[in-house]
């Protein structure tokens, strides 16, 4: 009876281990499929489907922004905008781009 709630036990602790290691290679590839969003040419529905915590609201501040003071020449401008602050742009700054 021992032996088999030992060998039970293995089992479990085995099939454990590949779910967690599953989750973890799910994260690392959803952190890889990230895609890039060029702030000066995305439309509002881009910046808001790409980019953490940027919602409608967030997005047409962005693009209206854009509009008024010209192209942004860094990522880090983006925190120019009411609403986008240092948050916001450490969440995305390997998601932003400004060719």
């Amino acid at each position: 009876m021992n032996r088999l709630v030992d060998q039970l036990s293995k089992i479990r602790s085995a099939f454990l281990c590949g779910i967690v290691i599953m989750f973890m290679m799910a994260g690392s590839l959803s952190a890889a499929e990230a895609q890039k969003v060029n702030i000066n040419t995305a439309s509002a529905n881009e910046l808001s489907a790409e980019l953490l915590g940027v919602g409608e609201t967030k997005s047409a501040a962005i693009v209206k922004n854009r509009e008024e003071m010209g192209q942004f020449k860094t990522p880090e401008d983006i925190t120019r905008v009411k609403g986008i602050g240092e948050t916001i742009f450490a969440q995305n700054k390997d998601r932003i781009v400004v060719n």
